[in-house]
């Protein structure tokens, strides 16, 4: 009986050996997720993670930027160690130290920016233009193109028919007035019929009246008038008076010795142009013994410390432009001029039909004068 016994259990133990394994694996696969041979897999792994991938080499590249200003970036950003190390300090004292200063952060305003392409152009509220008011023939140029001028300066004489006829009518109407106040007071003091009287008062009147049309064809001339004391001279003396009017004393001497040399009398009808402000002369034409023609464009006369900046802004920028804001002008080609500073006081309404620009204009102080009309920036 314990034989048997023994011999079936010795025929079972296969079977034991068998399900026991099953257990082992069981336990095994449900320990490790199941995964099996993975001390196999390991070294592939490692051997991957040794062996790095190839990147290609790094090449600079230009990158965007707002307002149309491209960057070159020439470090690769991958790489690039910024920003991985920071700089620390170990008190706010060490910080100080080393020239950092530190606010607190609020909320502020930006200044933007907007450039475009500007020309200088003389200030026309500091300009003149000069021009006879009669036709004649250049005598004397005293001024030429950028000379400094003062206001009632000298400019230039002019030798016209019409003046000299303007002031043959002045003194032939102060004749006429003077010769019928005569015979008014001759005629009441005589005790004459109110009718001659009455006659001589309207002779009189008429008299005025060509006289006072005479001091205006001299007005209109742009010469002064004859003062008081000059109208009480005698004919001779006042007509010789009246000869040289509006002409500098200094200038008549100098012209009466250069014509005298010439074996030339001094012309009697000169009519002298000034300068009507302070500034230099921008513009002039026409040399001694050439034909002028009456309102034609002798000089012109500008003020060089006031002068007026002229700026095509694009279209999509002029919702940033707006009046009184501030202004910085610079000379373009490398001059070695200051920068100029003004507020824009004028904005055009309309679109340049060219150049689609908006023209805007600023007042800018230019002191010296060292912009120069007509300059670029």
């Amino acid at each position: 009986m314990g034989l048997r016994i023994v011999t079936w259990c010795l025929g079972r133990i296969p079977t034991l050996i068998v399900w026991a394994g099953l257990v082992a694996l069981f336990i095994y696969g449900a320990t490790h997720n199941w995964r099996f041979f993975q001390a196999e897999e390991k070294p592939k792994e490692a051997k991957e993670e040794t062996e790095p991938a190839k990147e290609e080499p790094f090449s600079s590249y230009i990158q965007d930027r707002p307002f149309d200003v491209p960057v070159r970036v020439t470090h690769d950003p991958k790489t690039c160690p910024v920003g991985k190390k920071p700089v620390e300090f170990k008190s706010p004292e060490s910080a100080a130290l080393a020239g950092i200063a530190t606010i607190k952060l609020e909320p502020r305003s930006v200044a933007l920016t907007i450039e475009a392409h500007g020309e200088v152009m003389q200030d026309p509220y500091a300009t003149a233009k000069v021009s006879p008011r009669v036709g004649g023939v250049f005598v004397s140029i005293e001024k030429q193109l950028g000379d400094p001028v003062r206001t009632g300066e000298l400019l230039a004489l002019i030798e016209s028919a019409d003046v000299g006829k303007a002031k043959a009518a002045y003194v032939t109407a102060k004749a006429a007035l003077e010769s019928r106040e005569a015979e008014r007071a001759l005629l009441e003091a005589g005790k004459s019929p109110p009718g001659s009287v009455v006659k001589a008062e309207s002779a009189v009147r008429e008299a005025r009246a060509a006289l006072f049309a005479a001091r205006q064809a001299i007005t209109n001339l742009g010469l002064p008038l004859p003062t008081t004391a000059e109208e009480r001279l005698p004919d001779e003396a006042f007509a010789q008076a009246l000869e040289q009017l509006g002409i500098p004393a200094d200038k008549r001497r100098a012209l009466e010795v250069s014509l005298r040399i010439q074996g030339k009398p001094l012309p009697t009808n000169l009519l002298p142009l000034f300068s009507p402000l302070d500034g230099a002369v921008v513009n002039r034409v026409g040399v001694v013994g050439e034909t002028v023609a009456a309102l034609q464009l002798i000089f012109e006369v500008g003020d060089p410390t006031r002068v007026q900046v002229f700026l095509d802004v694009r279209q999509e920028d002029m919702g940033q432009i707006a009046l009184g804001q501030c202004l910085t002008f610079r000379v373009e080609g490398g001059a070695q001029l200051p920068a100029v500073s003004g507020k824009l006081d004028w904005i055009s309404p309309t679109v340049d039909e060219k150049t689609r620009t908006v023209r805007v204009r600023a007042r800018v102080s230019n002191p010296g004068g060292r912009l120069k009309r007509g300059a670029f920036g």
